[in-house]
């Protein structure tokens, strides 16, 4: 059992929880949570029999947000109707989560292949040059560069994004689901944000493990940032629990 806590990425009265490096191996680790004054998110780790592979290069999936109301997938709507903030940039929630949880992972020990960067023919580059004829007869050249459109491997279907990543020797591919949901009925219920990290085995599919941590939303873009600071450090107070930041014996 690990006690685990808040990341510093919610409200400021949140307190920060050091974490133990007593690890059990059961089916289900459950990171206990014992931080004041409110209580924090717990991190819910469900390992797969094998315990997963060695902590070598995985795919990384861009971050998907999943709802049954499309809605709360746009952070621009939780500022609507609050005045000035209505106009304030609000970042896509993948723009919050993503740093926080492929930084937690490579401390934990894992090489992440951002599957939106890879690709599996080269982007053909085209270069125009443009001579022009100033006044007075003087004649200059412009020069434009044009970059071809290749597809990326996140866009593959994945049967065929599975095959690419073992061609590249990769182990594992990696998700990280944002679900949003009402805690509760009516729309006066409020909002639930829960983040899934769910690492598969390649070739197969096989669930390794997966890292769950959920919490109320108070503001949207902080609960993003502490829900991924949650699982991720769930991830990485399991692989490693000496790199955890604030960690003690």
């Amino acid at each position: 059992m690990l006690d685990t806590g808040r990341s510093g990425a919610g409200s400021q009265s949140r307190a920060v929880c050091a974490y133990r490096s007593a690890v059990r191996w059961p089916l289900l680790i459950s990171l206990a949570t014992a931080c004041a004054p409110l209580s924090p998110p717990r991190a819910i780790i469900t390992v797969g029999a094998a315990g997963g592979p060695p902590r070598n290069a995985v795919l990384a999936l861009p971050t998907t947000c999943e709802t049954t109301e499309s809605i709360l997938c746009e952070p621009a709507t939780y500022y609507q109707g609050t005045g000035g903030a209505a106009h304030r940039p609000v970042n896509d929630f993948a723009a919050q989560i993503e740093p926080i949880v492929r930084l937690k992972l490579e401390l934990a020990g894992y090489t992440l292949v951002d599957a939106r960067t890879l690709r599996l023919s080269t982007i053909e580059r085209t270069e125009t040059t443009i001579a022009s004829q100033r006044r007075g007869g003087a004649v200059s050249d412009a020069a434009t560069t044009r970059l071809g459109d290749a597809p990326s491997v996140a866009g593959l279907a994945p049967a065929d994004r599975a095959a690419a990543a073992q061609s590249l020797g990769l182990a594992g591919e990696l998700s990280s689901t944002l679900r949003i949901s009402r805690d509760g009925a009516g729309l006066g219920a409020r909002i639930r944000f829960a983040l899934v990290l769910e690492l598969r085995a390649l070739p197969g599919g096989t669930v390794l493990w997966t890292a769950r941590c959920s919490d109320l939303e108070e503001d949207p873009e902080g609960t993003a940032r502490l829900v991924a600071n949650c699982a991720g450090d769930g991830v990485l107070a399991w692989r490693a629990p000496d790199a955890v930041i604030g960690g003690v014996p």
